[in-house]
């Protein structure tokens, strides 16, 4: 489910800025960043059981946004903080929309690091196909 709320944030990223003017990096690169770019990563998932059947999954990431001017990166990264703030705000997973929270970020050594959660319930996937055959032997006909 991680990787799909990070591809859920990348389409969003993409969608807001194109995908010919960033690159997109999920994994640590030491060397050969080109800048403007974003980093995506998940800091420390955690699952909160809700019940038998039902987990509530909490999704914080960062996004650092590495910009182009050298000259005034911190305007640049204001901008784009402000921008990621909407793009962010809600993405889409596996068709549903999820909502952000816990939003913060911060510019340091002329990088921002943008913060956001993501929280969602999940059905243990045998619940789920019980709860569908239940429903398909229940039709009026």
């Amino acid at each position: 489910m991680i990787q799909k709320v990070i591809d859920g944030i990348i389409t969003a990223i993409r969608t807001e800025y194109g995908s010919a003017h960033f690159k997109v990096y999920t994994e640590l690169v030491e060397q050969g960043l080109k800048n403007p770019c974003f980093s995506v990563m998940c800091l420390n998932p955690s699952v909160e059981v809700t019940g038998k059947v039902r987990s509530r999954r909490y999704y914080p990431f960062v996004i650092d946004y590495f910009p182009k001017s050298d000259d005034e990166p911190v305007d640049e990264c204001n901008t784009v903080y402000e921008t990621l703030i909407e793009c962010l705000g809600d993405i889409t997973v596996e068709d549903k929309i999820i909502h952000g929270s816990n939003v913060s970020g911060n510019v340091v050594d002329g990088v921002l690091h943008f913060q956001i959660t993501y929280d969602l319930f999940l059905l243990k996937k045998e619940e789920l196909e019980s709860m569908m055959q239940f429903e398909e032997s229940t039709k009026v006909m």
